[in-house]
């Protein structure tokens, strides 16, 4: 029998997250507490625009600092499709309707403390449409042009430090042989 999860229960619940409470039983029978923060899940996409990738800089509240990332945005309620999230995304945040919608697979945020999953994509066949930032912090975000090429570098420097970035890039750039 394998590790379960037993006695849920919800702490706080919040517009889209909750704080969790549960029990973990091992294979032998021993229940340990534990706490997670439970996430509706997101989707991460790297829209290649010819030579070039789109990259968003906005502010994140929880690290009081802007960072340089890839387009990403969480499911919408009632949202079960991560491709229909991608297309909201990249309208909303780069003004652009993808054509080509690649997947690159997944990664879980910190699978210590939250159930978070991201679905990482690569998007192309760009045709412009109106930005609809959507929140506070996307409608001070800016768009930032980056050379394909100076990608590996923007990981390997530290310029980026945000998880969901740096595996969306490294994932587009193994899969292309970079």
């Amino acid at each position: 029998m394998p590790f379960r999860h037993v006695n849920r229960q919800s702490l706080v619940t919040g517009a889209f997250l909750s704080f969790d409470r549960f029990e973990i039983e091992s294979p032998d029978g021993y229940r340990a507490e534990r706490f997670m923060l439970t996430h509706p899940g997101a989707v991460a996409l790297l829209p290649v625009d010819g030579d070039a990738v789109l990259l968003v800089r906005q502010y994140r509240g929880p690290v009081d600092m802007e960072m340089l990332e890839v387009p990403a945005g969480k499911l919408d309620a009632g949202e079960t499709d991560s491709v229909g999230a991608v297309r909201r995304e990249c309208a909303e945040e780069v003004g652009m309707a993808p054509g080509i919608i690649e997947p690159l697979g997944h990664m879980f945020t910190s699978p210590g403390i939250t159930n978070e999953r991201i679905d990482l994509f690569w998007v192309g066949d760009l045709k412009p449409v109106p930005v609809r930032p959507d929140g506070l912090e996307e409608e001070h975000s800016q768009i930032i042009r980056v050379p394909i090429d100076s990608l590996g570098e923007l990981v390997a420097s530290g310029s980026l430090t945000d998880g969901k970035s740096i595996a969306t890039i490294s994932r587009y750039l193994l899969r292309n042989g970079a």
